[in-house]
């Protein structure tokens, strides 16, 4: 099968090169795992939108400005020289509903096409510097053939925006589904790291609620002397303002690896997300659940349901003092401390069910139905 995932204007650069050095964003990630998984599976995948040229694990990316240039009828038949195709089975498009124009354009076609989005936004309407209009939208909207979001969490916020936008399906109970997120374990390959007492991390952009924690840093500290955080961003959010960090028991990596972040994760032994943002997935809650980290979170979005409400994790209020009084109880309390230990070993096993080997056979099994 020839397939297409078309990433739009999504910024930064797609790269997988930079992503192995410096990581980045959970919506990059997928990119790049479901199309080498389809790879794996024996399909021919090429990504194109604003990524970096290359040939990685059998997966062909190509830059939307490119792909004119090395569309072939032949497409794929040297896994080393880069090559798309002019004609394509399936285009899985993300978030950037301009895909019919743009594709159209590079006079690229296609049978169906299946619309996969990430965020609580929606889709974005932006085509060659401008904003489309409505009825542009609508009319890409209405050539789709399957939305798919990341968690039945996101499928009722998308289903509400579509309806609010005027959108109205074919089939009101199948247009839309949802297929989760997932992890792939032969990142944790060769991943060495002892748990350091009282380690937190916080490793999301850090505008997601790491302000709860740096403004109640001086109180956890006097509570516990132990504790300190490291704080791990992805590329994209580097650059934001560091001064509350000037604290005991506090440092920055900022941007790191994949593999250095796995480092960092197994070391900590708590993971706090006290937040208000809607996640809706959280692929960093289900790291945390591999490199067996305490959860400690009030459950924003589908997080909520990552912790199995409860089961996986500990679930708290939107009071910061909450965080203080549960990571006492954890050095205080033995029954609470096993109760806490014990929700870690489900959580891990649960996280390990969702890998990308798993999750590409519900892909294919959708991809099936369409075509």
């Amino acid at each position: 099968m020839k397939i297409l995932i078309w990433t739009g204007y999504h910024n930064p650069w797609l790269s997988k090169k930079n992503w192995v050095k410096k990581g980045g964003g959970g919506t990059e990630y997928c990119y790049i795992k479901l199309a080498e998984a389809l790879v794996k599976k024996g399909h021919n995948v090429v990504v194109s939108g604003l990524v970096d040229e290359a040939v990685d694990n059998g997966v062909h990316y190509i830059p939307l400005e490119q792909l004119k240039k090395h569309q072939s009828p032949i497409g794929i038949n040297n896994a080393n020289k880069l090559r798309g195709y002019n004609h394509y089975d399936l285009v899985i498009a993300g978030q950037y509903i301009h895909y019919f124009k743009e594709l159209k354009r590079k006079k690229i076609t296609f049978d169906k096409s299946i619309f996969w989005l990430h965020n609580d936004d929606g889709w974005y309407n932006w085509y060659k510097g401008r904003v489309m209009t409505n009825g542009e939208i609508i009319q890409a909207l209405n050539k789709v053939d399957k939305f798919v979001c990341v968690s039945e969490f996101h499928v009722d916020i998308i289903k509400a925006k579509l309806k609010a936008f005027g959108y109205k399906p074919h089939d009101s109970t199948t247009y839309i589904q949802s297929i989760d997120n997932a992890i792939d374990l032969d990142d944790w390959n060769n991943i060495k790291a002892s748990k350091i007492k009282g380690r937190i991390i916080w490793s999301s952009s850090p505008d997601r609620g790491l302000k709860t924690i740096l403004d109640n840093w001086s109180d956890l500290k006097q509570a516990r002397p132990e504790l300190s955080l490291v704080i791990a961003c992805p590329p994209y959010a580097s650059d934001w303002d560091t001064g509350l960090i000037e604290q005991d028991g506090i440092e920055y990596l900022g941007a790191l690896s994949p593999k250095r972040l796995k480092e960092e994760q197994y070391k900590a032994e708590y993971w706090i997300y006290q937040s208000d943002y809607l996640e809706t997935y959280c692929i960093t809650g289900v790291e945390m659940m591999i490199s067996n980290t305490k959860l400690l979170t009030n459950g924003p979005g589908n997080i909520k349901n990552i912790v199995g409400m409860g089961e996986r994790g500990m679930l708290i209020n939107d009071n910061p003092a909450t965080i203080k009084e549960m990571l006492l109880r954890d050095v205080n309390d033995r029954s609470f401390a096993r109760l806490w230990s014990n929700k870690t070993i489900k959580a891990n096993d649960w996280a390990r069910k969702q890998t990308w080997d798993n999750r590409v056979n519900e892909w294919l099994h959708l991809i099936n139905s369409v075509l």
